[in-house]
Formats: structure tokens, sequence, C-alpha cells
């Protein structure tokens, strides 16, 4: 089984949710815009790939990354790894496709660090994100 990307290098970005099915996928993008890159097995070829899921006008949308040689791309625009794509396209807000018109507004961050040597990162991060939030409810939003 062939895989097209590395584990450990997207495990480092929160809006990778690792080993996610279409379901679960939907039921946690809520808002339009939100968006997550998952690992899918295909069903065609049983091969892992690479797919980025967003919520947009209400739909719900799985694009598989494609790789192309030593390039990575949705649709036209081709990028030297799936990290320069998923910035390209929250930073600059280009549509994923000319069909869907998909834009990329809010990452949905994993909750539960998946990766046995990040545990103790992922509950730092977790902890000052928590802080923050108590913080602003507290003294900015009441």
């Amino acid at each position: 089984m062939k895989v097209v990307f590395s584990v450990e290098i997207l495990g480092n970005f929160f809006w990778y949710h690792g080993r996610l099915g279409k379901k679960v996928t939907c039921e946690l993008l809520q808002r339009n815009g939100q968006f997550l890159v998952r690992s899918a097995r295909s069903k065609v070829d049983l091969q892992i790939k690479v797919v980025l899921s967003v919520k947009w006008n209400n739909r719900h949308y799985h694009f598989r990354i494609k790789k192309n040689g030593t390039y990575f791309s949705i649709e036209e625009l081709q990028f030297d790894n799936i990290v320069q794509l998923i910035s390209f396209y929250f930073a600059s807000k280009h549509p994923l496709t000319k069909r869907s018109k998909a834009i990329l507004l809010q990452p949905l961050y994993r909750c539960v660090e998946f990766h046995a040597p990040y545990v103790l990162r992922e509950a730092l991060n977790i902890a000052f994100v928590c802080v923050v939030v108590i913080f602003l409810y507290t003294f900015i939003i009441k």
C-alpha cells in the first residue's frame, strides 16, 4: 500500500484529523467555509488518500488531493506539498474548484492529538486555548 503523504508532517497541523470517514466529517463541519484535511482509504484501489473536506453553501464537499509526480493539486493549481496547497487556498480565498466555488474560511481544529510523541504539546496547546477563551469570555465578551 502506497501512502502519498507523511502523517508525521501533516500531524503537526491541527486542521489535519487523520483517518476520518465522510459521515463523521459532515457532522463536524457545521459552518460554511469550515474545512479539515483527513485521510481515507479509496474504495477503488484501497490506497490511503488525502482529502480536503469543506462545507460551502450548506453542502459538504470532499476533494481528493491529487499527487501528480512531485506536485499536489485539487484542480489546476499545483503545489510542492499539501501544506502549501492548504495555506494558499486559505490565505487567498481562491475557490477550490470552478464548479463548487468553495472557499476555505475557517479550519476545524482537531481536539485530541493522535500521535503519542505529541501528547504533551497538544495538552499544552489545549490548555492555552482554554485560558484564552476563558479570559475573552470573562473580560471582553461579558
